[in-house]
């Protein structure tokens, strides 16, 4: 016989189930409710995975559901506990459960994002706190299993980036998230110091990703606004991710370095390009190794392998294409202690000896409490708007949110 439980606490707990409860989106953003423009869509696989299809079925190693081990051996089982006095949605019973699918992408609902961190919390039939979690696979595609049914809160996360939608997960059925399932552009605060022969910006707006521009060119009348940001911890510390741009100018004065390794430290992330590496070997020199003179790498173009199993998986290929245009750019021997080389090449124009270098790597000088550095030695808009060349552009898709 069941036993009712009419505690104003139990009351509370059912009404926001029956209800669904407000937007847990940031206010400002015009809520999870309306859908994204492209949201819809056949999201756009990376690389070859165009060409497979089953890849979009493909379920992530950590797709099953896991339930947060919150109970004890000896606590009651769900037979002893009391069914809240609930009422009955439809497609949800008091104690119903059921699957949640869906694919996390990018703001520009076409470009899925591996690795995120998908979790649902709440408060089940019993009034027991409840946690299920899963990770979205190398397509971006996730399995939540035994989702007590009803309106439920997505939780996403993936580096910097972080999002919330609502969606009524029904009994006994397999529930696809449709809309507000990808990240949204203001999902991470994104400062962008611009360059003069790169522009990282440009993947920024194709992913329809919202930045704040700050000019890193130095001018005749006087050094670049980056100068006094970077010096300044309060204009600094508003954001998660900084991209750097190559260019003639630097400022890696005392300050702006001090400035750096606490962003870092404090959990904001870095991708510089090119002479970018300035700011990298100013702040933490023992991450790379450079040569005596780093600006030798002329014209040329590298076929490269891939040494990320994770960037693997993403572009169903474990090679790439690299163009180097603008010369010299800068050439990095081997990385130091705690750097880990993604992608490594060959330069046929560099050296007789034809020796291995890295072309794209990334460390975390504080570890997991802090944040991530990446760098390539390789400029990006001089080969991402060439027609069919999408490799470098999926490259930095993968980075961006790797930050």
């Amino acid at each position: 016989m069941r036993r009712f439980l009419k505690s104003t606490f139990y009351f509370c707990v059912l009404s926001a189930l029956a209800c669904g409860g407000g937007s847990s989106s940031d206010p400002g953003t015009g809520g999870t409710d309306q859908p994204l423009a492209n949201d819809t869509a056949n999201p756009e696989l990376p690389g070859d995975a165009q060409d497979r299809p089953d890849l979009l079925s493909d379920a992530p190693a950590t797709d099953s559901a896991v339930e947060d081990p919150g109970t004890q051996a000896d606590s009651p089982t769900s037979d002893d506990l009391p069914i809240l006095d609930t009422p009955s949605l439809p497609g949800c019973p008091p104690c119903g459960v059921g699957t949640l699918s869906g694919l996390a992408c990018a703001p520009d609902g076409q470009s899925v994002v591996p690795d995120v961190s998908i979790a649902i919390d709440g408060i089940d039939c019993h009034g027991q706190p409840f946690h299920i979690a899963g990770t979205s696979s190398s397509t971006g595609r996730y399995t939540l299993e035994n989702v007590p049914c009803g309106y439920r809160t997505v939780n996403m996360n993936k580096g910097s980036f972080t999002h919330q939608f609502d969606v009524f997960v029904a009994a006994d059925q397999v529930t696809e998230t449709k809309n507000g399932r990808c990240f949204e552009g203001t999902a991470a605060k994104i400062a962008v110091i611009t360059g003069t022969w790169d522009r990282l910006e440009d993947i920024l707006t194709a992913l329809k990703l919202q930045y704040t521009s700050i000019n890193g060119v130095e001018s005749d009348t006087g050094s670049a606004e980056a100068e006094s940001f970077l010096g300044d911890w309060s204009k600094l510390s508003k954001f998660n991710i900084l991209f750097i741009n190559c260019s003639q100018s630097q400022y890696t004065g005392s300050s702006q370095v001090a400035n750096l390794k606490k962003f870092v430290q404090g959990g904001g992330s870095i991708y510089g390009s090119d002479y970018a590496v300035s700011y990298i070997t100013a702040t933490w020199p023992e991450a790379l190794v450079l040569p005596s003179d780093p600006y030798t790498v002329w014209t040329q173009t590298v076929n490269a392998s891939i040494r990320d199993p994770r960037l693997i998986g993403y572009l169903q290929k474990d090679t790439v294409t690299i163009q180097y245009g603008l010369s010299p750019l800068v050439m990095v021997d081997s990385v130091g202690v705690g750097t880990e080389t993604h992608i490594e090449g060959i330069f046929p124009k560099y050296e007789a000896d034809q020796n291995i270098h890295p072309e794209l790597m990334s460390f975390q000088p504080y570890g997991d409490k802090g944040g991530r550095v990446i760098y390539g030695n390789f400029h990006h808009d001089e080969q991402t708007k060439e027609p069919g060349r999408t490799d470098v552009r999926n490259i930095l898709k993968y980075v961006v949110f790797s930050l």
